[in-house]
């Protein structure tokens, strides 16, 4: 497939067929040029642990998007909290974690197309995947509130922060720490908020949505930790997890807003993990910031 060539019209003739490989499925939705091309549930989908990896330059290429949700280097702040009352700020959040879904859903189908294949890692693969349907699912929620509420995906700038820390992601140990022990961990705490924060404003569809979320973001996390505990060797978890992390993330981006503990705990992570994650701290403060 050619990603300078991915159009609207070849989608119809991707999700009809009754089987595509997982190479196509995932340049598919990486090199695709509409929302059609990231949300679009493929199923049926053809696994073989001897599909050559794809090759990508992550340093030069970016996902392909329709142009309204192209990386800008625009900055909008995020709302404050008791913004929420107003119903264009709540729509700007929404917007914010949409964004943060396509970047998923774009990195886990890079990672999928360039980490290495085996009989080993075709069930890991399968797991990304997953979690990846998982993520075009959000996006799809977040799409239609945003909808609801008289806008659209693109009203707002976009960034490429997660494309360009996945950039430094080359082993599987290093994207599970990176995406679910950190990105999603701290989800747990920002989705647990801003569900009580959108339901304070009598925004409870969001609400909702938040909620939901949160939800399939501890098994995410649980993925991620069971991962590194089951190939940490002579380390410990924690350790293990601290050094697959790529530079500048620290383990201080995996705590969210009004951080807790047990959070982790339903997601299975081992009390010695959730005691050094809760007592690390650095230079980082965004989620320690008053509100």
């Amino acid at each position: 497939m050619n990603k300078k060539n991915l159009e609207d019209g070849k989608i119809e003739n991707v999700v009809n067929r009754s089987e595509i490989g997982i190479v196509e499925a995932c340049e598919h939705i990486l090199w695709g040029t509409s929302l059609l091309h990231k949300t679009t549930l493929l199923e049926n989908i053809i696994w073989n642990e001897n599909q050559p990896e794809n090759t990508i330059n992550t340093h030069e290429s970016r996902p392909g998007r329709p142009n309204r949700l192209i990386f800008s280097d625009d900055k909008i702040k995020f709302p404050k909290d008791n913004e929420f009352n107003n119903e264009s700020a709540r729509a700007k959040a929404l917007h914010f974690f949409a964004n943060h879904e396509l970047l998923a859903i774009e990195v886990m189908a890079k990672m999928i197309l360039t980490l290495p294949s085996n009989m080993e890692t075709l069930k890991i693969k399968k797991d990304i995947w997953k979690t990846l349907q998982d993520e075009q699912k959000h996006l799809l929620f977040y799409q239609t509130r945003l909808e609801e509420l008289s806008y659209s995906l693109g009203e707002f700038p976009v960034n490429d922060y997660f494309w360009k820390i996945f950039n430094n992601v080359h082993s599987y140990e290093s994207y599970f720490a990176t995406m679910a022990l950190t990105f999603e961990s701290a989800n747990l705490d920002f989705a647990a908020f801003y569900a009580k924060l959108f339901a304070k404003h009598g925004d409870f569809v969001s609400s909702d949505i938040m909620t939901k979320i949160f939800n399939d973001e501890i098994f995410h996390v649980q993925l991620g930790y069971n991962y590194l505990n089951n190939h940490k060797l002579e380390k410990n978890v924690w350790s293990f997890y601290v050094e697959s992390l790529p530079w500048p993330i620290t383990p201080a981006r995996a705590k969210g807003i009004q951080y807790q503990e047990q959070h982790r705990k339903i997601s299975g992570i081992s009390s010695e993990f959730i005691k050094e994650l809760t007592q690390y701290k650095d230079n980082f403060e965004v989620t320690e910031r008053k509100r």
